[in-house]
Parts: structure tokens; C-alpha cells; sequence
């Protein structure tokens, strides 16, 4: 098969997965929200089309990791709340919330193949999300919190001292590394340049996201790659509807620039309301 034909194959499957997969989650979510267990459990079984995608075309293995990652802990989860189907119970809120947030999450990166050829998954060096996609994906949780009141939670991290650091490619793909270990399939983490991260933590407050952090910071610390001790600051934010993001971004990497000299610092941005900027200028 030549490759402009088996270009076209590959994309031609990508879109058989959308679909086998919509269907697939649209079943289960109806299932739950009516409370049963019609179309009969066989229909609950996930679709075949990933796998069989996956394991009959060449990929760059490094580059695909993160969606086969995703959709292996997409099955497992569903896997519980199909359980729940036959038993003719329900689920948390929140725990439908996760699952969606992975389903979107899993979707998301199929399209992203699409668009490259189908190919490539859809990181950066580092294995990160790519920051061409940052403004969309923000975008797109800030509709979320107005629509569905979703919150979600922003972390600006740095490396302390990173001027100082001899070797910062690799310092700055040590933290990336853990980062990947500390935030779910369906969170994003972006490197945005000379030591500095961008964590987009789906449905997590405040209180969530400096327990993400804290525990980024053990991680790092026993990280025996870490040869030289890098450590961490970071600002944490949770948007509130309204909210200008550039704004809020400029706001956290201020907050983080108030303390350059300060290490394994975690700083709080706690912004107010549109309405109340509004009284507070008066």
C-alpha cells in the first residue's frame, strides 16, 4: 500500500473509532440516566476499533502512549459503572464527572491524530500537552465552568533558581516527567518555556490542586534523575466565570515573580468576581 493510501486508511479508522466510541458512550450514559440496563449488557462491551488500530499500523510508540494511556483507564472506569447498570444503581455526580472528563479527553486526542495524518499523538518534546493548543483547551474548561458550573483549577509551576541550573533541558524534562506521573489521564500540563509549566486540573478546586502540587514536590524529591536537587514553586488558581484567562495568567506568573528568591513555595491567587471588581472601583 502506498503511504498517501494508507494515509487515508488510518484516517478513514480514526473516524470509525469517533463513532463506534459516541455510540459506545452515549449507551452507557443513557443506561445511567434512566436507570437501566437496556440495550442488553453485550452492547456494553467497548468497541475493538482502537485496538485494532493500534496494533495494525507503525507508531511512534513514545508519541501514542499518552492516548492508549487514556483509553486504557477510560475501559477500566467503565468497566465500574457498568457494574453499577446491572445492579440498577447510580453513580456519584462526580464520579460520572470523571468519566465524561476522560471520554472528552480520549475524543479529543483521536482528533488530534486526525488532523496530524494519524500518525502522531499529539505532544511536545517533553511529552506535554503542546501550547498551540493552550488557548482552545482553556477555552474550552472555561465554557464548561459557565455552562455546567464544571470547576477546574490552573498551576503555574517554575524551577527554582532555573538560571542557575547546568543542564535545564534536562531539568525542565525531569519535571515534566513527574508532572505526567502526578496528574490524571484526563488533565493537561503544557511547558510554556525556561523552566515554566502550565497544569489545567479538570474538575478539582483549590484544595485539590495544592494536593496535586504537594505531591509533585515528593516526587520530584525522589526522583533519582533529580542530580540536581531542582525544586519547585508554584501559583494556584481556580477560574471563576467571567474570568479574562490571559489576565489570570499574567496575575499568577506576577505572584510567582514577587518570590524568584523563595523555593518549594506554594502561592495562592484568589481572584474575585467580575461583579465585585466592578463595587471595588467605584
Amino acid at each position: 500500500m502506498s503511504d498517501d493510501l494508507h494515509v487515508k486508511s488510518s484516517l478513514s479508522e480514526i473516524q470509525t473509532i469517533l463513532a463506534d466510541y459516541t455510540d459506545w458512550f452515549g449507551c452507557i450514559a443513557v443506561s445511567i440516566a434512566y436507570n437501566t440496563s437496556s440495550p442488553l449488557p453485550a452492547s456494553f462491551s467497548h468497541p475493538t476499533s482502537f485496538d485494532h488500530w493500534v496494533a495494525n499500523h507503525e507508531h511512534d510508540e513514545k508519541m501514542i502512549a499518552g492516548v492508549v494511556k487514556i483509553h486504557s483507564t477510560l475501559i477500566h472506569v467503565a468497566e465500574g459503572f457498568i457494574d453499577y447498570i446491572k445492579m440498577n444503581e447510580k453513580p456519584s455526580y462526580e464520579d460520572f464527572l470523571d468519566f465524561k472528563n476522560l471520554f472528552d479527553s480520549f475524543l479529543a486526542s483521536l482528533r488530534s491524530l486526525n488532523k496530524q495524518g494519524g500518525n502522531n499523538f499529539n505532544e511536545d518534546e517533553f511529552g506535554l500537552t503542546p501550547t498551540a493548543q493552550l488557548n482552545n483547551d482553556l477555552d474550552r474548561e472555561m465554557e464548561r465552568l459557565r455552562r455546567n458550573g464544571n470547576p477546574f483549577s490552573l498551576v503555574m509551576v517554575r524551577i527554582d533558581q532555573f538560571s542557575n541550573v547546568s543542564n535545564t533541558h534536562h531539568a525542565a524534562l525531569v519535571v515534566a516527567s513527574n508532572i505526567k506521573e502526578c496528574i490524571r489521564p484526563f488533565d493537561d500540563a503544557y511547558y510554556l518555556g525556561v523552566g515554566m509549566y502550565l497544569l489545567s486540573l479538570k474538575h478539582t478546586d483549590m484544595v485539590g490542586s495544592e494536593a496535586a502540587i504537594m505531591r509533585l514536590q515528593q516526587f520530584l524529591e525522589r526522583d533519582e534523575e533529580n542530580t540536581e536537587n531542582l525544586t519547585i514553586s508554584c501559583c494556584l488558581s481556580e477560574p471563576i466565570s467571567g474570568d479574562e484567562v490571559d489576565e489570570l495568567l499574567k496575575n499568577m506568573q506576577n505572584d510567582l515573580n514577587n518570590h524568584m528568591e523563595d523555593k518549594d513555595a506554594i502561592l495562592k491567587f484568589l481572584d474575585i468576581s467580575p461583579l465585585e471588581r466592578f463595587i471595588g472601583s467605584k
